[in-house]
């Protein structure tokens, strides 16, 4: 039996190589529990350690979703898509009523709604994710709710 150790040391040269799919696939499988306790016993210092020392993969969005659904479950990126398409508009509506004109985020928010840049789904959920992560806006209830909602939603559907 190959080792975790030689097991990522194969998928790096892979990698590296441009090797097929079905290979890289198959190593990044068989590696998977050893990455997830050396994540869980925090052994990288950061994601780039991680990429270039066990996972060169895990940069791919394909690579990445499945990676966090075996660790969640089936078809919890899909799920959390669809929460995350049907909750931006009404927390983008929630976060222009609650803005304070004084924090950066607000400001951001000002720039969006004045530029054409806002019209792209992938610029507004940036702006989402911006606003709801942000310490220095003003965490009401309904924000806290929403948020809240989005996760339920994606994990009991």
């Amino acid at each position: 039996m190959v080792s975790y150790a030689e097991n990522v040391a194969k998928l790096i040269e892979v990698c590296r190589n441009f090797g097929n799919q079905a290979s890289i696939k198959c190593l990044w499988e068989a590696t998977f529990e050893g990455r997830r306790q050396d994540i869980l016993s925090n052994k990288f210092a950061n994601v780039a350690h991680l990429l270039q020392t066990a996972c060169p993969v895990r940069n791919q969005v394909e690579y990445l979703h499945r990676e966090f659904e075996l660790i969640k479950g089936a078809e919890t990126c899909q799920k959390f898509m669809a929460n995350w398409i049907e909750y931006v508009p009404l927390i983008i509506k929630l976060a222009s009523k609650v803005k304070n004109s004084q924090d950066a985020i607000s400001k951001v928010f000002d720039m969006y709604n004045a530029a054409d840049i806002n019209k792209t789904f992938g610029n507004i959920s940036t702006l989402v994710l911006l606003w709801s992560c942000c310490p220095i806006c003003s965490m009401c209830e309904t924000k806290r709710v929403l948020l809240q909602r989005i996760t339920y939603t994606t994990y009991k559907r």
